[in-house]
């Protein structure tokens, strides 16, 4: 954890060692930290809000009109509502790349870290929390628009309606969707079952050897399948989105 926090920039980010960027290693190093506070470890406050501060600032700033088909699993009952949202995603790098489900996953995955890090702390005023609903609100609603579990989604050009899918990072991009579709306590992205469909499509392009992708196996796209199908990534103490309404009692 020392190690870790001393490795944060000043812009509330982890980069490579040589200088390079992507929220790979921000989002690893916020689940790192994240598993060291439920062991017990103390997280300074400041380490979240650095790191939230920067991935609000990095997600897209405008995106499709969507209503957002939102669920939240809680114990043994779900509850359902709709709201307006912006279908807003992250992007590698910089401007000139697209924005792709691979970072999308990514900085989803950091914002609720942040959200649940920061819950209980006076430094996380309203206009922040208010900002991080709207963030995690609005990548879940990028996840609804272009879900795919067949390659990693790269949102199309304006005008275009389904999703370009590409093969590069696809099984990172699986494990990403697995880490946000547990911490983010949903089943699904709008209608679509994502640990259902992203099961099918394991089991059915695993190599004969047991390996992933089917033809070429590789160690690491294996590891990522094996961590998708365990469902590995533990649950949030805390639900990071909640409807305006009260939720319904158990059972209803």
């Amino acid at each position: 954890v020392a190690w870790l926090i001393e490795q944060q920039n000043a812009e509330g980010v982890w980069r490579y060692p040589h200088g390079g960027f992507d929220l790979s290693n921000t989002q690893y190093a916020l689940l790192g930290l994240r598993a060291a506070s439920r062991c017990g470890v103390k997280v300074p406050s400041s380490v979240y809000l650095s790191a939230l501060k920067f991935l609000l600032s990095y997600q897209e700033k405008f995106g499709r009109p969507v209503l957002f088909e939102a669920n939240e699993v809680r114990g043994d009952y779900k509850i359902v509502w709709k709201e307006k949202a912006l279908a807003r995603g992250f992007r590698y790098a910089n401007e000139r790349n697209p924005v792709t489900g691979s970072m999308t996953t990514a900085g989803l995955a950091g914002l609720i870290i942040c959200n649940e890090a920061l819950w209980s702390s006076r430094r996380y005023v309203a206009k922040r929390r208010a900002a991080t609903r709207r963030g995690i609100r609005d990548a879940m609603a990028w996840m609804q628009t272009w879900f795919s579990v067949k390659g990693n989604p790269v949102e199309p050009p304006k005008g275009q309606q389904e999703p370009n899918v590409v093969n590069s990072w696809h099984y990172y991009y699986l494990y990403g969707l697995e880490r946000a579709g547990i911490l983010a306590r949903v089943r699904w992205f709008g209608e679509y079952d994502w640990y259902y469909d992203g099961a099918l499509y394991l089991i059915s392009s695993q190599s004969t050897r047991g390996a992933w992708p089917r033809g070429r196996g590789q160690f690491n796209e294996t590891c990522f399948a094996l961590l998708f199908l365990k469902r590995a990534t533990s649950r949030m103490n805390l639900p990071p989105i909640t409807p305006d309404l009260p939720a319904p009692k158990k059972g209803k």
